[in-house]
């Protein structure tokens, strides 16, 4: 007797749940309610035909963009692409309904090509212009009669690059829609967000999400929503692999006045920096738009600089070489004369004694100096005297533009 009343007690309740359950409409609606709901919301329901009751009033649209990731940007074509989806939703009182005729059910889903969605359309398309969305996507739809659409996708739009800072720059691309043949008197556009949801955003190895901005704009000539997006190069190889090389080949071009005249190594280390620095500039000027608006990159004429500096310095090779191999008994002007002691002054220099062992011979104490030679004076100044202290002034000119140049590249680019 008391295994049946327990038994008893467990059948009550179970009756009481399905009985709950069964007026909460958690158990009720199936494929055949849904069947018959969809079947009776699109009894000559016309798709083409804007929602609304009373057309004197505005049918409000929401919107909000789910951003997904930033897949690329091309510089040279200035085209973005950003995959993402968006969210919205409006009321169309033609699909509302009694849950209570349905079973309790209040949602079902409908075919985007089935009822009336908003033609937007991306005016700054990279390709064609194309509505957003897709005939066979579903929207869900609930009984009040509001209607959520998430078409997603792949954005191709169009983006003037700006590389005045390059590889330090900063883009900001604007990605604006319409409600394509509709004006603010039929439709008023609301951002649901200032900004994209980044919920589900992930980061590009190239570009650094820095701020995004979502707006409305019910402008009656042109109505639309405006999804700005502002994102900034990541540096760090274009420094390691652009930047430091060039400044350290600039830097070491200088040195080609160190290089000892009898070596006869000048012309080729000089020629092979020159084409070194030009093969950088290439490189730069294939990675940038050819465009001069708004501002050609700072790089390019940091570039330009070091290869006017490498070829002055070749030009100065050459001089220097010319003045060390004129002939020794062709005398020294005057303005040279000057030139080579003001640089022995600046420099703390004085000619060392040398003798010509054309004809030599041994002296008393050992030392082998010329029959007829007399010890030059130490302010007698030669060619080759004359060539090294050029090759002085020149080394000591261009390093300074050289730093003044990359100091003030890199100012800019910090300030800005």
């Amino acid at each position: 007797m008391m295994g049946f009343n327990i038994f008893c007690g467990r059948l009550w309740l179970v009756v009481f749940i399905l009985v709950s359950f069964t007026r909460d409409g958690v158990l009720c609606a199936n494929s055949t309610d849904k069947s018959n709901l969809n079947t009776a919301l699109l009894t000559g329901y016309k798709a083409s035909v804007q929602p609304g009751s009373d057309y004197t009033s505005q049918l409000g649209v929401n919107v909000s963009f789910m951003f997904s990731s930033l897949q690329s940007f091309v510089e040279v074509t200035g085209e973005l692409s950003i995959v993402g989806y968006f969210e919205i939703y409006w009321i169309d009182e033609r699909l509302s309904w009694d849950p209570s005729n349905y079973d309790n059910l209040t949602y079902t889903t409908m075919l985007q090509q089935e009822i009336w969605t908003p033609p937007f359309i991306l005016v700054d398309s990279a390709g064609d212009l194309n509505l957003i969305g897709d005939d066979n996507l579903h929207l869900q739809i609930l009984h009040t009669g509001k209607v959520y659409w998430s078409p997603p996708g792949r954005i191709l739009s169009s983006c003037n690059a700006d590389v005045t800072n390059y590889p330090f720059d900063k883009q900001s691309c604007l990605l604006r829609y319409m409600p394509w043949a509709y004006s603010s008197n039929e439709i008023l556009l609301t951002a649901i967000s200032p900004t994209l949801t980044l919920t589900i955003y992930s980061e590009n190895p190239t570009w650094k999400l820095i701020s995004t901005e979502l707006k409305a704009v019910n402008d009656p000539q042109f109505q639309r929503f405006e999804m700005t997006i502002t994102f900034k190069r990541r540096y760090a190889f274009y420094i390691i692999n652009l930047i430091l090389p060039m400044i350290f080949m600039c830097f070491i071009n200088m040195f080609v006045f160190w290089i000892p005249i009898e070596s006869g190594e000048r012309m080729g280390y000089s020629t092979t920096l020159l084409l070194t620095i030009a093969v950088f500039l290439s490189i730069v000027t294939d990675a940038l738009p050819q465009t001069s608006s708004p501002s050609i990159a700072l790089l390019c004429y940091l570039l330009i600089i070091h290869i006017l500096l490498s070829t002055m310095i070749m030009f100065c090779t050459i001089i220097g070489l010319r003045v060390y191999s004129k002939p020794a008994d062709e005398p020294v002007p005057k303005l040279v004369e000057k030139f080579t002691r003001f640089v022995h002054v600046v420099t703390c220099k004085k000619n060392k004694p040398r003798c010509d062992n054309t004809v030599a011979a041994m002296t008393k104490d050992g030392e082998v100096c010329s029959v007829d030679s007399v010890k030059p004076d130490d302010n007698v100044i030669t060619w080759m005297t004359a060539s090294d202290a050029f090759d002085k002034v020149c080394f000591g000119s261009f390093m300074m533009v050289a730093m003044i140049s990359n100091l003030s590249f890199l100012f800019l680019l910090s300030y800005s």
